[in-house]
């Protein structure tokens, strides 16, 4: 298999590691780490150490390019930009605490990008994906004048016979109105806002409080595959459905001692089309290698699921998997 990652909207993630989080207070990090971020470049990390053919593409502004690319060396991401002149790339400040595991994590606004950079950025994506099994678009989109970005980067990539694609809001909304061949991972919460924007379109919506995590997450991958042939719903902590070739299904995740869930949902995903090849070859099912693999990325304080604890957590008895 040959992967093909996505990211339209990257950024610098600095993850520091406090003791506590306390406002108004200066509190020294204990650690800390800075990579090549956005989801699309999440995914790309975690399949890389899965060991499948990976290729990254990104939209990046010219300032602060230079130190992305560094980072995406220095992680083998095999990443190929799109730079777009005058924009700066988004700060991702990520706020962990080593005593209560509470996570503060913010991002600058999206760019504004112009339609021809953007087009440049499609032409890219098109050219790449010629040579990949799979394409997983991740993320959210910068701002494009006159133009919805997500549409048109999905409407490049139509004859592609695999395509995944995880982003929320507008763009969620956008890729179940028009986009019926794409695949969808999305989380639960996501899932139920985009549900409650469509509306009609989809009879009805969930009601966030009266059923289970499960009932809730089965009943939105129900529904999100009446437009969309195959979808993944995750729930974080709690598990995951999926609505594949038509079977619906619910597994529960890995428990683990969770330091920083940051990107779990990028690991999943990465998990997911990893399934069954490279370092996860024993890993057949696809839903297994995604729930083990957020699992295990939920278990360190950066982003990070070696394949040898996604593994481990697929094998241990239920109830005794610890990362």
């Amino acid at each position: 298999m040959r992967l093909l990652c996505v990211c339209p909207n990257p950024a610098l993630d600095h993850t520091v590691v406090v003791d506590h989080i306390e406002a108004g207070e200066t509190t020294r990090a204990s650690k800390s780490a800075t990579s090549a971020g956005g989801k699309g470049l999440n995914v790309a990390r975690f399949a890389v150490g899965f060991g499948v053919a990976t290729q990254s593409a990104t939209c990046a502004g010219e300032l602060g390019a230079e130190h992305l690319d560094a980072l995406a060396r220095r992680d083998s991401l095999n990443l190929t930009a799109s730079l777009v002149p005058g924009a700066a790339l988004r700060i991702c400040p990520i706020v962990v605490s080593s005593r209560d595991r509470s996570v503060l994590s913010t991002s600058d606004p999206p760019p504004v990008v112009d339609p021809a950079s953007w087009t440049r950025f499609t032409e890219l994506v098109v050219r790449l994906g010629r040579e990949a099994t799979v394409v997983c678009v991740s993320g959210s989109c910068p701002i494009v004048e006159g133009l919805n970005p997500i549409a048109s980067l999905l409407k490049a990539l139509a004859s592609h016979p695999r395509v995944w694609v995880d982003t929320s809001g507008n763009a969620l909304v956008t890729v179940v109105r028009e986009f019926p061949d794409a695949a969808l991972k999305v989380n639960l919460a996501e899932a139920q806002e985009s549900i409650a924007e469509l509306g009609s379109m989809l009879d009805r919506g969930i009601h966030d409080h009266a059923e289970s995590v499960q009932h809730r997450a089965l009943f939105a991958c129900q529904v999100l595959s009446r437009n969309n042939r195959d979808v993944v719903v995750t729930a974080g902590r709690h598990g995951a459905a999926e609505m594949l070739n038509g079977e619906l299904r619910w597994l529960p995740s890995p428990t683990v001692e969770t330091r920083n869930p940051t990107a779990s949902g990028d690991a999943f995903l990465a998990g997911y089309v990893s399934a069954g090849t490279g370092r996860l070859s024993e890993l057949t099912d696809p839903l297994v290698a995604g729930l083990c693999a957020g699992a295990a990325n939920a278990g360190f304080w950066y982003p990070n699921a070696p394949a040898e604890t996604v593994i481990e957590l697929a094998s241990a008895p239920a109830g005794a998997q610890r990362c």
